[in-house]
């Protein structure tokens, strides 16, 4: 078991429509990359306290049981996105991880908080306007299904300050951050990130992942650029405050 502990392991922790299978798909195309399987539905094991009380090796087993060999060679790695929602989560992933490595990706607040309604909407759960959402503020709709996270916090998973302390806090060094317009644009920001994870980024075969595109036209958004305005001005204080956190420059989130 306590060899089991050693191992190699990283996670990614969000946000949601920030670009985490883009993410982790350029890991998994690194042939020391193994990524937890299935991808869909995402693991979610550190949510649930009857998965924990079950150990490591019932995780291992669980979603590393297609390797065909040495784990102990092999970054080991698990995607699941509503993570960075629980504050909770690094503890439990130090557990058993101790020596854990965390990504968390973000994206312009206001891209993703419209990505998020697009998807949405598109999936049959939201029924409101944009104006209805994010101007008039009404109501979301009721939802039968069991979701681990609700789907309509469209503004509220742009202040990511809150969300991130946490993880911070606990892996330290062993976090890294990463922007989502960035990686998808720079060489070396891909390389830097496979750095990371002590990998060689030439040794990757990425295969033109999704980046979580939507063609917002196609749902006839007449609203889409008042929202905007609307969105940029409410989260430029956040994005102020998270340069402050991150010790880094946001400025492409403010044009």
């Amino acid at each position: 078991m306590d060899e089991l502990k050693k191992l190699n392991y990283f996670f990614i922790a969000g946000g949601q429509r920030c670009g985490t299978t883009y993410l982790s798909n350029i890991l998994d195309s690194h042939p020391s990359v193994c990524m937890a399987k299935p991808a869909r539905p995402e693991p979610k094991f550190f949510l649930s306290e009857t998965c924990m009380k079950k150990g490591l090796n019932y995780y291992l087993d669980t979603y590393f049981r297609d390797l065909n060999k040495d784990i102990s060679d092999l970054k080991i790695g698990e995607k699941s996105t509503s993570y960075i929602e629980y504050e909770f989560v690094p503890f439990r992933v130090k557990c058993l991880f101790p020596n854990a490595k965390c990504i968390i990706i973000l994206r312009n607040p206001v891209d993703r908080a419209l990505s998020n309604y697009f998807f949405s909407l598109k999936n049959g759960i939201e029924t409101r306007t944009l104006e209805e959402v994010f101007i008039l503020k009404m109501k979301p709709p009721k939802i039968n299904a069991k979701i681990s996270v609700s789907p309509f916090k469209y503004y509220e998973r742009g202040i990511y300050s809150k969300y991130i302390r946490p993880y911070i806090d606990a892996f330290q060094d062993n976090l890294k951050v990463v922007i989502f317009e960035e990686l998808i644009s720079s060489t070396q920001e891909k390389e830097d990130l496979f750095s990371f994870l002590g990998l060689d980024f030439g040794l990757s075969s990425p295969r033109n992942p999704n980046k979580n595109n939507l063609d917002y036209s196609e749902f006839g958004s007449e609203n889409i650029e008042e929202v905007r305005k609307t969105l940029s001005s409410l989260y430029i204080k956040e994005i102020n405050k998270l340069e402050i956190i991150l010790n880094k420059n946001l400025s492409l989130w403010k044009k």
